[in-house]
């Protein structure tokens, strides 16, 4: 029985390669993987383990680890993670992590331990059918990719909830977060905040019109704010759209889907 295991670093060391031997003496595939956005996979490409390596527990990768929780959550796989022990304690693992976490490892590491409790789980999980090791071959569609750039969390957390069922939703509070996230991605749209701290939307996708590889993805501005001389200002960037957060629920999915509709 084939047993694999993707293995995300956020750099290659000592220790990192230590563990990655130890799952490899015991017949397991490693699949390596730094924390970028290019190099996840898709959901059903992961295979029934992923594994976090972070060699800090406080480096800044909150877009790319938002991508991880949601690459857990829909490839339905057991998640373990190794940190420093005062990573796991942080309001930033609670908001990184989510609750998929299958279990934690903290410094020091002895890899010889970590391998075998990842894989005493494993087999657990597979005896009693919760994990399946060879999936059934089937189309896939590619779910369209939407990236939300709004500084406030509530706002975050209410659209993701909208529209998590019918797109791959990515989130991030700010145009710079934005900027990270698109120089190895390309969504297929970008649902814009207008007010934002630093760099508020207008700007933004001024930025976004002026660089060559981005200035074709389209934007939508989804906003709280209707007066005529936001919208006069906002449509003379000629974006694909214009939406208030105060619009139902029910029409900001038919508004999105008329929108990939028209434009397949």
């Amino acid at each position: 029985m084939l047993r694999e295991i993707l293995l995300i670093a956020d750099k290659e060391n000592f220790g990192m390669k230590s563990v990655a031997n130890a799952f490899r003496t015991r017949g397991v595939a490693v699949r390596n993987v730094g924390m970028s956005f290019s190099a996840l996979p898709r959901p059903a490409d992961c295979p029934p383990v992923i594994f976090l390596f972070l060699d800090e527990w406080d480096v800044d990768r909150r877009g790319v680890m938002g991508e991880i929780r949601d690459l857990v959550q829909n490839a339905d796989t057991l998640f373990f993670v190794a940190s420093d022990g005062n990573y796991f304690l942080s309001d930033a693992a609670k908001r990184d992590l989510g609750d998929r976490v299958t279990g934690t490892f903290s410094r020091p590491f002895n890899a010889n331990e970590i391998a075998e409790r990842v894989l005493r789980v494993l087999d657990e999980k597979i005896s009693t059918g919760e994990v399946v090791i060879q999936k059934p071959q089937q189309k896939e569609e590619r779910a369209k990719r939407i990236l939300i750039v709004d500084d406030d969390p509530t706002s975050l957390r209410a659209l993701r909830g909208v529209l998590h069922n019918a797109y791959k939703v990515v989130m991030v509070d700010s145009a710079m977060s934005a900027l990270v996230y698109l120089e190895d991605r390309h969504p297929d749209l970008i649902l814009l905040d207008y007010e934002m701290p630093a760099i508020n939307g207008p700007q933004f996708l001024a930025m976004l019109r002026a660089r060559e590889k981005l200035k074709d993805i389209p934007v939508m501005f989804l906003t709280g704010k209707s007066d005529k001389d936001t919208v006069m200002t906002v449509m003379d960037l000629k974006p694909a759209g214009y939406l208030l957060k105060s619009t139902p629920t029910e029409q900001i999915l038919e508004k999105l889907s008329d929108f990939f509709l028209s434009n397949e």
